[in-house]
């Protein structure tokens, strides 16, 4: 016989797992924003309107993963946020990077 959750500890999963999905959801909606201030810099443009991502349809959704690989794709998400915003201060901080990245087109490669 297979052991059973409560009906409280199920409830508690799935607030966990609401929560980590919300994660997720901001890192890539902050990761994707920042994709577009990097390309408007590098093109020299102003956007036209403002871009708003989902990744998530709703937190509330199955993915049918488990909560330790929900946590890691959190972490994923949350990494590859922070290494894009590194890069960007990098190209805003040294106006001969963003000439090489123009030049070279080196982090469209690694984000595309």
């Amino acid at each position: 016989m297979e052991p059973s959750l409560s009906n409280t500890n199920k409830s508690e999963l799935l607030d966990e797992l609401r929560a980590e999905r919300a994660l997720q959801d901001k890192y890539l909606k902050d990761f994707c924003s920042m994709t577009d201030k990097l390309r408007h810099l590098v093109y020299g443009t102003v956007p036209t309107k403002i871009e708003t991502y989902e990744y998530l349809e709703s937190s509330d959704g199955d993915s049918n993963r488990s909560l330790e690989e929900e946590k890691k794709l959190t972490i994923f998400f949350y990494k590859m946020r922070c290494d894009l915003e590194k890069n960007l201060i990098q190209i805003q901080e040294n106006p001969k990077y963003l000439d090489e990245v123009r030049q070279f087109g080196v982090i469209w490669d690694n984000i595309d």
